[in-house]
């Protein structure tokens, strides 16, 4: 514990005080003056504070000014140094898993993997991935967040941003995006025709009187 030389300003006595006492009972000895304790040193035992801290936990990646968390994204928590080489070793074997089904759709469905047959039989079940798809988003969303589940929701292909910019769950964004990449443009055809469908019936349904 350090100690901190205060010089009253009324009586020029040097008064000597701990530096974590209360700076509101701090008075001169000598004639009872209240004294000011230095911002300086006050700037300083937070320094000592935040470096103890960091040392007691080690591999600790500490924010650039020295504050614990201060300076990060709302929410965000300082990582441990092992836990940021993971975060980078998974975010490789999704890369690795969604080339690997990517490119294993990508045949099938435009490299000739499968036969046009198979590729007319299989378009009904693309619309009904998509939104198998579209409903796992929105899940994972509501389980990390309402606000986000709400929004993913609500708004059209909101789902897809979310999974691509906003969400952590990288081994779930390379497996539904490699999905994606067989099934999403005979989905969103199936689900197109539906829907005009759809619109021309209740048009009809409109101009006749109900």
């Amino acid at each position: 514990m350090a100690d901190i030389d205060i010089t009253c300003s009324h009586c020029s006595e040097i008064t000597t005080v701990s530096e974590f006492v209360d700076p509101d009972a701090v008075a001169c000895k000598s004639c009872g003056e209240k004294l000011t304790k230095p911002k300086t040193a006050e700037k300083e035992q937070t320094l000592q504070r935040t470096q103890v801290k960091f040392h007691e936990q080690e591999n600790i990646v500490i924010p650039e000014d020295g504050q614990d968390g201060e300076g990060l994204w709302p929410g965000t928590k300082a990582l441990k140094k092992s836990q940021t080489k993971a975060h980078v070793v998974h975010h490789l074997y999704a890369w690795a898993v969604f080339l690997v089904l990517g490119g294993s759709m990508a045949f099938l469905r435009y490299g000739g993997g499968l036969s046009e047959a198979h590729i007319e039989a299989a378009v009904p079940f693309a619309a009904i991935m998509l939104i198998g798809f579209h409903l796992i988003v929105i899940l994972k969303a509501f389980e990390d967040s309402v606000y986000q589940g709400i929004l993913c929701l609500l708004i059209p292909m909101y789902s897809v941003y979310y999974m691509a910019c906003v969400s952590d769950a990288v081994y779930l964004r390379a497996i539904l995006g490699a999905g994606m990449i067989g099934t999403a443009q005979d989905g969103i055809f199936v689900l197109q025709t539906k829907f005009f469908t759809l619109c021309e019936a209740v048009r009809n349904w409109i101009g006749s009187g109900g």
